[in-house]
């Protein structure tokens, strides 16, 4: 649902009004689109992708760096999962997610590995309680983001698969058993579950719920897949050749773009299996007002250049996954620049997906009424902001 849905449905707490007045506003809105595509075509404009780049680099800067292999555990063959927790300042959670782990109603054998990321609050005595317990590490390094935390986990795994959760979640006691089943039944890489979302009270405010499906690789045709870390179990082998970004926000964008091509075989369950907490003073609001957000695109450099290192190709898949990362996603994620910002990161985005389009070793088919693909081929800068304000 669009952003009109969205504000309308919170502020009169109907469903019928809220989808009413999204419906009526297309209308409008539809047309001013479609007079912006009629404005001048930038495809005839010259860009200068180094200057573009340059613009951003004053405020973000961005060091390219090769991909590098994790020196990781052997698989210790009696145990099925291992569960990463990384943990900064979490004090207020921590012992609801660290509990929900340990009490796993299962028959499999689970290990929890807890990172502390260098935390100033009392989380890392709350972990340190648990450091005698079978079956758990405790791991303390220096503050180096989530990222270090993540691939410092996976140095320690030891389980088949993995799975990550946030220190601020929790997770039902039906988990494990409930992502592990079709694992070991179907032999797939990659199992996701349904989820709920929660406030800071535990407060359910909405539950995302996929399909049932069993497909041989992550195919967004197939059904709606879930680009987040969390929510699911992935094997351990995945990660001998790729690793979380460090030093990176937006490190979970390798999961779309690098991890889920990798799979072999996944699964789809419409189950809930993972307690998501909405945080207001969390990771995602604080990065608003700080240069870091630029990530949102260099982290696509990053990991198109991953995956060139993979051997994956780049087909229409990879094409549209980088178009919608560069639409409303990047788009609220700049909101605190100004539109000098936005317009450079905007070209850029055109020029990425101009490059992708030439390196693509199959034709590309185009739906002439996407209006988003529009606005990147035309460059048009204006068609773009209103398509992504009110997520068209």
């Amino acid at each position: 649902m669009s952003k009109v849905y969205r504000y309308v449905s919170k502020a009169t707490r109907s469903d019928a009004v809220a989808r009413s007045l999204d419906v009526v506003s297309r209308f409008p809105l539809s047309c001013v689109a479609t007079a912006l595509k009629l404005t001048a075509d930038g495809r005839k404009k010259p860009m200068d992708k180094m200057a573009l780049e340059a613009r951003i680099q004053k405020l973000r800067p961005y060091r390219p760096s090769a991909p590098q292999q994790l020196a990781c555990m052997n698989e210790d063959t009696g145990l099925w999962l291992s569960i990463i927790v990384p943990v900064y300042n979490a004090q207020a959670y921590l012992l609801k997610c660290i509990d929900s782990i340990l009490t796993q109603n299962t028959t499999l054998a689970y290990e929890l590995i807890t990172v502390d990321d260098g935390s100033t609050d009392g989380s890392s005595v709350i972990l340190d309680r648990y450091a005698n317990r079978a079956r758990v590490t405790v791991v303390h390094i220096a503050n180096g983001g989530v990222a270090l935390a993540r691939n410092e986990g996976l140095r320690h795994a030891k389980g088949k698969y993995v799975m990550f959760v946030d220190a601020d979640d929790y997770l039902p006691p039906d988990c494990v058993e409930t992502l592990l089943a079709p694992a070991l039944r179907h032999d797939v890489d990659i199992v996701q579950g349904s989820y709920c979302v929660v406030d800071v009270t535990d407060k359910i405010h909405r539950t995302q719920v996929f399909n049932d499906s069993v497909a041989t690789r992550a195919d967004p045709d197939i059904f709606s897949l879930s680009g987040y870390p969390w929510g699911k179990i992935i094997k351990r082998d995945l990660f001998k050749s790729v690793q979380f970004p460090v030093g990176m926000a937006y490190e979970d964008s390798v999961v779309t773009l690098v991890l889920l091509p990798l799979a072999n075989g996944y699964a789809s369950l419409s189950q809930p299996v993972y307690y998501y907490r909405e945080n207001p003073r969390g990771l995602t609001a604080v990065l608003t007002r700080d240069p870091k957000t630029l990530d949102a695109y260099w982290i696509v450099l990053k990991l198109l250049s991953d995956r060139r290192s993979l051997g994956l190709p780049t087909d229409n898949r990879v094409l549209n996954q980088v178009k919608s990362h560069f639409g409303a996603l990047l788009y609220g994620r700049l909101a605190s620049f100004d539109n000098d910002v936005k317009r450079a990161v905007f070209y850029l985005c055109c020029l990425q997906l101009e490059a992708l389009r030439r390196e693509c070793s199959v034709g590309i088919s185009s739906d002439k009424g996407d209006r988003l693909d529009c606005a990147f081929r035309t460059r048009n800068f204006l068609l773009w902001k209103l398509l992504c304000f009110f997520e068209l």
